[in-house]
């Protein structure tokens, strides 16, 4: 199965794995949303939680990241940002 090949040129999943192939629980992606842009934390193509506590795994001396900014072609964004003990705003 392709994901993440279509003409809008983005995708965002949610998985139990690391890859998409197996156990996929979600996937939005551009072909769906013409005109949305989505641009990700640099650092950030994947999101790591530490299995104890459930908290996502964030480089040293991070507590808040932007995330995922979400655009439209009007100009006007929002940005995702994710707290270190896993809210999101």
């Amino acid at each position: 199965m392709e994901y993440c090949n279509k003409a809008d040129n983005w995708c965002v999943i949610a998985t139990t794995e690391p890859t998409a192939n197996n156990n996929t629980l979600y996937i939005v992606d551009g072909y769906s949303l013409s005109g949305l842009n989505i641009k990700r934390h640099t650092d950030y193509a994947t999101i790591k939680f530490d299995s104890m506590n459930g908290h996502p795994k964030f480089n040293a001396g991070e507590i808040i990241i932007d995330w995922l900014t979400f655009e439209k072609e009007s100009g006007k964004a929002v940005t995702m940002q994710m707290h270190k003990f896993g809210r999101l705003y």
